[in-house]
């Protein structure tokens, strides 16, 4: 008889720790309460979060999830279930637990969740996922962060929303598959990041975004010993991680994936520019698709790449990431780096603004102007990449897991010049 996998569990700011069989239990009383309808799970305390989870499982049900709180994201998911109820919160009245009761009602093929892009690139997608990819998917990330040194009794603390597939990944679905300490809160501001990780015991794994992590360097905030950071949702430049493991003392780990593929592939930036996919996922002999037995057959990745072997590739970027000007082509993602690397820039992101494929950027840079960006720029760049137009802004607009939102760039970028 196989044993059972062990199981993480949830703990709140109060110290109170709840247990996957008591989140359970929650679900079952939730379940009792509302009509039967698709729940749209806009709980940030993941405590809460897994609760509407398990008891959309119970119901046989899709759990939606947006990709943020945000009007057009939510208009995005009632486009294609308008019923469904908002939930924000769950009553905290505790239940005696079940005893497991819950592993027999994820036992079915159905659709667990409905999980939506982050619209950084255009529109919200909606893409399915059935509780056997969850769960596989989850089995495939701890068996990953185990070879980054991630031990079974780890405390996590994350600054990522669970309703993102990372967020998803890594704070709820790998509490079901290992007994990892999950702050149930979401912590935003240094000072909070550092309070929820001194809440955990040791060992200590912080699950974060570039822009996260580089506010939390960029802080004066004492950080409590961390033995391995997490970054992804975005690229994570190696200055920044080079940064991070100095300061922290720690392993700095990128993983990779989407919302269609999950996480599938890992690296520390610090000591290797290429990727190795997770234990239990490898390339076709094609090269060209995924196989492993939590995914569909056939699925691929949409980014391009460099496959070195079955396991191993290098990432060359997204396909929507090459700007072509004049003949000439350049990725969007280094023409960000070149504007960060300008003394005065603390922050960038780059569109193309038109059908003319005119560059655009915003910056925050207080005290540095345009015709001064550019001119730095023009040192390291062809000059037909240079942004025009090129617009200060106090703030750039940014998705939950901190990649610049599409279409609130092109907003401010309306009627530049």
């Amino acid at each position: 008889m196989t044993a059972r996998p062990k199981t993480g569990v949830w703990q709140r700011s109060d110290g109170a720790v709840w247990s996957v069989d008591a989140a359970f239990a929650r679900a079952s009383r939730l379940v009792a309460t509302l009509p039967d309808r698709p729940l749209l799970n806009l709980c940030i305390d993941r405590l809460d979060f897994v609760t509407v989870l398990l008891a959309s499982a119970m119901r046989r049900q899709p759990c939606l999830l947006p990709s943020a709180d945000s009007a057009s994201a939510l208009e995005a998911v009632r486009a294609g279930y308008p019923d469904a109820i908002e939930i924000r919160s769950v009553d905290d009245a505790r239940t005696p637990a079940s005893d497991a009761g819950w592993r027999a009602v994820l036992d079915y093929a159905g659709t667990a969740t409905v999980a939506y892009t982050s619209g950084s690139t255009g529109t919200p997608k909606p893409v399915a996922k059935t509780w056997p990819t969850l769960l596989g998917d989850a089995a495939c990330l701890v068996a990953a962060l185990a070879r980054h040194g991630v031990s079974d009794d780890t405390g996590v603390v994350a600054t990522v929303p669970p309703q993102h597939m990372y967020g998803l990944e890594t704070t709820v679905l790998t509490a079901l598959a290992a007994p990892y300490v999950v702050y149930a809160g979401r912590p935003f501001f240094p000072a909070d990041i550092a309070a929820a990780l001194a809440s955990l015991p040791a060992p200590r794994m912080l699950v974060s975004t570039p822009v996260h992590l580089k506010a939390l360097l960029n802080s004066d905030i004492a950080v409590p010993a961390v033995d391995v950071v997490v970054s992804a949702a975005a690229p994570l430049p190696t200055a920044l991680a080079e940064r991070l493991q100095t300061r922290l003392a720690c392993r700095v780990v990128e993983i990779y994936g989407s919302t269609e593929t999950g996480a599938i592939a890992s690296r520390e930036p610090t000591a290797d520019e290429t990727w190795n996919l997770f234990p239990g996922v490898r390339f076709d002999a094609s090269h060209a698709r995924l196989q492993c037995d939590h995914l569909p057959a056939g699925t691929a990745i949409q980014d391009r790449l460099e496959v070195l072997s079955s396991e191993r590739f290098r990432l060359l970027g997204r396909p929507d990431d090459m700007i072509k000007v004049g003949g000439k082509r350049f990725s969007k993602q280094a023409l960000t780096e070149a504007l960060l690397s300008v003394d005065g820039v603390e922050d960038a992101a780059v569109t193309i603004l038109d059908a003319a494929d005119r560059v655009a950027a915003v910056v925050v840079a207080p005290g540095v102007d345009a015709a001064a960006i550019r001119s730095a720029l023009a040192l390291r760049v062809d000059p037909v990449f240079i942004p025009r137009p090129l617009r200060h802004v106090s703030a750039i607009p940014k998705t939950p897991t901190g990649k610049p939102a599409a279409a609130a760039l092109r907003e401010l970028l309306a009627g530049a010049s």
